[in-house]
């Protein structure tokens, strides 16, 4: 390439490089923290599996067939209010929340949860008040409404102290110290986060205990405080091994191992945590792709791309990558898009193909700005 044209390139790609990584950073974070209220477990009980209906919505949204869940929910809520049984309403109804949370339906996610809320203050039973509560506030904070999900969580979790529901009170703390992680106290996340694991370890409630110390190790890695973090990432493997094969656990797998590659800067054996990185990402896609969940599949791909990254191994790194923006496209994942996108021009700027790099890279500000946290 001529001196003067590869002149104008670095400056532009450096322009539009910088432009990206400005905004890159804080909104990843941000997203991550996010992610971890979209796939937030909640432990629904065995007492709770009270009709058919109910029942056969549980297994659609074990296997991440959300749409097929989401009727079966909402029939039982129907059914449950012609019959009176408001217990059933509120239940299938935070059912149906979930559910429509996990499409990414926050809106109508709200609309669900703020239809039952008088029914539930009206039962004036704390557990399930408490509960609610801490669904709505999840769904407020993906809207970008922090101040009411934090009055709705304080609530919330006043409420859970007052009840035998340990459970409860261990998935409470965890979305408040994702919230106390957005709004940049990070500090204070880290003790709601231990909080969290501690209440969930007494109550057996595993999947939040994993959940928790994942954003527990998330929180110290972005104060770069490493002390901890390889003794807590390899608790988590223990523990999410035992969990059951759903969807919740590929998220908790996957996870599990962007923080490994993550951990790599500064760690004494950072090529030990690459492999065990790469192990665990392969598990949580092998049942990302099990439940035909694109959406976690297509983090998983693009983790397992940055891990050959990371080696300089640019082909398996670029194929990996390609399938995530693939299935990021095919979803119109874009809190997703713009992260594999943007690791795809590296790959090619690193490759030397600049025209596709440059491309690349205005793509991956397109997706960035269509994200509305």
């Amino acid at each position: 390439v001529p001196y003067s044209q590869s002149r104008i390139f670095a400056i532009k790609e450096t322009r539009i490089y910088q432009l990206v990584k400005r905004h890159v950073t804080k909104v990843t974070f941000i997203l991550a923290a996010l992610m971890t209220l979209l796939f937030q477990p909640y432990v629904w009980s065995a007492a709770e599996f009270d009709g058919t209906t109910l029942e056969s919505g549980l297994q659609h949204f074990g296997r991440a067939d959300y749409a097929s869940a989401a009727e079966k929910f909402r029939s039982a809520a129907d059914l449950a209010a012609q019959s009176g049984d408001v217990k059933q309403q509120i239940l299938a109804s935070n059912y149906l929340a979930d559910t429509l949370r996990a499409q990414g339906r926050h809106g109508r996610s709200i609309d669900v949860l703020e239809s039952v809320r008088p029914l539930a203050e009206a039962e004036n039973d704390p557990q399930t008040i408490a509960t609610l509560y801490g669904r709505l506030a999840a769904a407020y904070t993906r809207v970008g409404e922090f101040d009411r999900a934090d009055a709705l969580l304080q609530q919330a979790i006043g409420l859970a102290r007052k009840t035998d529901d340990t459970s409860l009170l261990a998935s409470l703390l965890n979305d408040q110290g994702n919230l106390l992680v957005l709004n940049g106290k990070l500090g204070r996340a880290d003790t709601t986060f231990r909080a969290s694991i501690a209440a969930a370890m007494r109550s057996g409630n595993l999947p939040v205990e994993v959940s928790a110390r994942n954003n527990l190790v998330r929180s110290l890695l972005a104060r770069d405080q490493h002390r901890e973090v390889a003794d807590l990432l390899a608790a988590n493997q223990e523990r999410a091994g035992q969990l059951p094969d759903t969807a919740d656990s590929a998220q908790s797998l996957i996870t599990i191992g962007a923080l490994l590659q993550q951990a790599q800067t500064g760690a004494q054996s950072p090529v030990l945590l690459r492999r065990q990185a790469f192990a665990i990402l392969q598990e949580g896609l092998s049942l990302a792709t099990k439940f035909q969940d694109r959406r976690l599949e297509s983090y998983a791909l693009g983790y397992i791309g940055r891990l050959y990254e990371d080696e300089g191994r640019l082909k398996e790194a670029g194929g990996y990558t390609d399938r995530a923006v693939f299935l990021a496209q095919s979803i119109g994942a874009n809190d997703s898009l713009y992260l594999w996108e943007w690791q795809s021009a590296r790959l090619l700027r690193d490759s030397g193909d600049i025209d596709k790099a440059l491309l690349a890279y205005r793509q991956s500000i397109n997706s960035l700005q269509k994200i509305r946290i």
